[in-house]
């Protein structure tokens, strides 16, 4: 009972050592390297994992097969070949806690998870770039690769463009504030307004009633009426639509 009693605390001292040990153990801190070997560029997150990345991407030769009729790709390691087989199957054995999305590997569901958390860890060193996963990094670096070798830079934060118009339009967009202080500057701290223009007004003329002498009802602008004034009509069979004045006959106005 005793030598029970001191294996089962030996043991519980043991768990205790190890975990105090693997909690005690602290992460490196971020120090993102990238691989400079020709045609790679992958970014690591701390310069003592790149010697391992050297030896097992490019060092080390690709002699796991894999044996799908379409594929024949090369792996490393036989961990990456037993990974990638999955891909030529169904089996979704990862499920997303919530949205019930299904995924072949481990991995792709951590990534996925972020998407619902709102979780960009990998973050760009040079613009503060951030996302889900080493390979938008990795995708996003061949990015300011292409701007080292653009002539035209902003003068606020650095950034390069391959064209002068580009650079005026990220000023506008991401340091407005500055070009506002600047024009204050310039303009002796006064804010430039420009004048709204109002368009004149046009005096109308609209005639007013004026009893002119003749016949009881006639026209203010002079027109005869009664029985003396003029009937307009339209030719039917103008093709201008012409009008024409029919004259009473006899004194009589004709119906």
């Amino acid at each position: 009972m005793t030598g029970t009693t001191r294996c089962g605390s030996l043991r519980v001292q043991l768990n205790c050592h190890f975990i105090s040990f693997y909690l005690g153990r602290k992460k490196p801190p971020v120090q993102y390297v990238r691989c400079e070997i020709e045609g790679c560029g992958t970014v690591l997150a701390h310069p003592r994992y790149l010697q391992h990345h050297i030896k097992y991407q490019h060092l080390l030769k690709k002699k796991y097969v894999c044996d799908h009729p379409s594929c024949g790709r090369l792996f490393r390691l036989q961990k990456q070949l037993l990974r990638h087989a999955k891909h030529h199957t169904d089996q979704r054995d990862y499920i997303c806690e919530y949205c019930a999305r299904a995924f072949k590997s481990s991995h792709n569901l951590a990534v996925h998870r972020m998407i619902h958390t709102g979780e960009k860890p990998i973050q760009c060193e040079i613009c503060g770039f951030t996302c889900r996963q080493k390979a938008s990094l990795n995708w996003h670096m061949k990015k300011h690769d292409a701007e080292a070798s653009y002539q035209f830079s902003c003068s606020i934060c650095g950034r390069r463009f391959e064209k002068k118009d580009s650079v005026v339009a990220h000023k506008a967009k991401s340091h407005p504030e500055v070009l506002i202080a600047e024009a204050l500057e310039a303009n002796g701290g006064s804010v430039i307004t420009t004048p709204i223009s109002t368009p004149e007004t046009v005096p109308v003329f609209r005639p007013q009633n004026v009893d002119l002498p003749g016949a009881a009802g006639a026209d203010p602008l002079g027109r005869p009426g009664g029985a003396d004034a003029a009937r307009l009509t339209r030719r039917a069979g103008g093709s201008g639509g012409d009008l024409s004045v029919t004259k009473p006959m006899n004194g009589l106005t004709p119906h």
